[in-house]
């Protein structure tokens, strides 16, 4: 019987004397912007003075992948906290805690397009000359957009992007080549 009132006690204590952990609270916001392309143009019939000024002016960019991390400058190695594709406005929205982050695209998410770039650009070849691995360096530190995501009343972001000639679409290398006609 005694084994009885000592099993009960144990057993009363264990189920009140613990407390629920409490819930982490989330201080994080809707975070909302609009992906944003301009094109170069890459060669063919010289267009009109109207069609370049057309191709400057930044139109939406549906399906763009972004990758989102805290800091204020790309560290390639860093986490990615949000990865964030935009719909067919462009537009995007991410819950995202307060603080700083940059905002970068494929190319310098991570390491591989900096390899691609010193490995297949290290000495100069016919159509392009060795990449500049300062200006590389450079270039992978910096972010698309550096933001800063505060706890209410945040504006909607814009970034945008520069779909260059596929000729000329590495960065820190120049085209030596011949140019398409």
């Amino acid at each position: 019987m005694q084994f009885f009132k000592i099993l009960s006690l144990a057993l009363a204590l264990s189920v009140f004397g613990c407390k629920r952990p409490a819930a982490k609270q989330s201080n994080a916001v809707v975070v909302t912007g609009t992906v944003f392309e301009t094109q170069s143009y890459c060669g063919g019939a010289a267009p009109s003075e109207d069609r370049l000024a057309q191709m400057k002016i930044p139109k939406p960019l549906a399906g763009k992948v972004i990758y989102l991390k805290s800091g204020k400058v790309n560290n390639p190695e860093a986490p990615v906290v949000a990865e964030v594709t935009a719909d067919e406005r462009g537009e995007f929205s991410v819950s995202l805690e307060p603080g700083f982050y940059v905002m970068v695209d494929e190319k310098r998410v991570d390491k591989a397009s900096y390899n691609y770039m010193m490995s297949n650009f290290a000495e100069k070849t016919e159509n392009y000359t060795a990449v500049d691995k300062a200006c590389l360096d450079k270039w992978v530190a910096e972010a698309n957009l550096v933001f800063e995501v505060l706890a209410e009343a945040n504006e909607p972001l814009n970034v945008t992007f520069h779909k260059p000639c596929s000729w000329n679409s590495f960065p820190c290398v120049t085209f030596i080549g011949e140019r398409p006609r």
